[in-house]
């Protein structure tokens, strides 16, 4: 597209030969944090380590900290969520994660809602996308519930497609159809609202 008709774009004014397009793919930025990483990844959440079995607590974290949250006066990441779970009943038998435990890092800012736990592929790809743009946190649990990863995305052409940040591998999208069977859902408000 020319500069031109971008800058006309903009103005909404349409440009005789100039086909709109929609955008392929809606993504909202979010951190990566790998469970494996070194600064975290040995540390005990239990009987077993970030690196074996954090994978949805490294997806809570991400969240956590695009918002801004911080835990006791620290950057929300693995190593900090952890350490906060262990010290405040964060894990149940001893290592899954009890998601209802998390809103107590700052209550006033993060909620594990009514709809926060489903335990089957439930949702449609047009609430996943409602829920992306609602900046809710969505959390997919793929690969048979032996994983989960953070929902970053979804592609406006295929309705299969869930972009992702993977804590445990490389990646980057998983089918909603085949891959994800269960979500786990929070709200959690951003440090700059008015």
């Amino acid at each position: 597209m020319s500069s031109l008709a971008m800058a006309l774009a903009g103005l909404n004014i349409t440009v005789p030969g100039h086909k709109e397009t929609t955008p392929a793919d809606y993504r909202v930025t979010r951190p990566l944090f790998k469970q494996c990483d070194p600064q975290w990844g040995s540390t005990m959440m239990g009987k077993d380590t970030i690196c074996q079995v954090g994978c949805l607590m490294s997806s809570t974290s991400m969240a956590l900290n695009s918002a801004g949250i911080s835990i006791d006066g620290n950057a929300a990441n693995p190593g900090t969520l952890n350490a906060w779970l262990k010290a405040n009943g964060g894990y149940v038998d001893g290592e899954d994660m009890d998601e209802a435990v998390v809103p107590k890092i700052d209550p006033a800012r993060i909620t594990w809602p009514s709809d926060g736990m489903h335990t089957s592929q439930d949702l449609t790809h047009n609430l996943l996308r409602s829920y992306l743009a609602q900046n809710r946190t969505v959390i997919a649990n793929v690969l048979q519930g032996h994983h989960f990863v953070l929902a970053v995305g979804f592609s406006y052409h295929d309705d299969d497609v869930v972009f992702v940040n993977d804590p445990g591998f490389e990646t980057t999208q998983y089918s909603m159809k085949n891959d994800v069977v269960g979500w786990r859902i929070f709200d959690v408000a951003d440090t700059f609202q008015p």
